[in-house]
């Protein structure tokens, strides 16, 4: 056995396969059905489209999807918080690829990213995710990477000094790095 860090669970790389969450069925005094997150985000995959809503119905994203017929108990939903942002996974009916979502719950809007598919890490402090090919902070900035996705690993992740700006995270795609301390 060997000391890892202080950080402990908290270095987990999430994978599609981790992401948790029970979704409840809820009905509204209006008679319209959600699934709810937490009573944080509300999903309406009825209509032809999956809706990401926030608890007051205000709209945040709208996708539509191959079959307008599918119900609430046809497409699966699975999900992760990471501090302020939850990441949500959806198979709509009839379809064999995953959607993710990005949901930022401090400026309410929300963000279809994929590739959080392959896998994705909370930086500090809570501060925003790293995925293979980019990186989406907590302030809802979103930026990809000129890099081949297959071949990237996090080396190191830090704080800046002064704390004043984000976390500086270094990737390797095979010789090359990318330092984020400009975002």
């Amino acid at each position: 056995m060997s000391y890892l860090d202080a950080r402990g669970d908290r270095t987990t790389w999430y994978r599609a396969t981790m992401l948790t969450g029970p979704c409840h069925l809820r009905h509204d005094h209006v008679g319209e059905a959600y699934l709810t997150l937490r009573d944080r985000v509300l999903i309406n995959p009825l209509g032809g489209t999956i809706e990401l809503l926030m608890p007051d119905r205000s709209v945040l994203l709208t996708d539509p999807v191959d079959h307008a017929d599918q119900s609430l108990q046809d497409c699966t939903v699975r999900w992760a918080e990471c501090g302020d942002i939850i990441v949500i996974d959806v198979l709509p009916y009839a379809e064999t690829k995953h959607r993710f979502y990005v949901v930022n719950l401090l400026n309410h809007t929300a963000t279809r990213l994929d590739v959080l598919g392959q896998a994705f890490r909370q930086l500090p402090e809570g501060q925003g995710l790293i995925h293979p090919s980019g990186v989406y902070l907590q302030n809802g900035n979103h930026q990809q990477f000129e890099l081949d996705a297959d071949r990237v690993e996090l080396l190191r992740s830090r704080t800046s000094a002064k704390r004043r700006g984000h976390s500086v995270c270094v990737l390797r795609a095979g010789v090359r790095s990318v330092d984020l301390a400009a975002l």
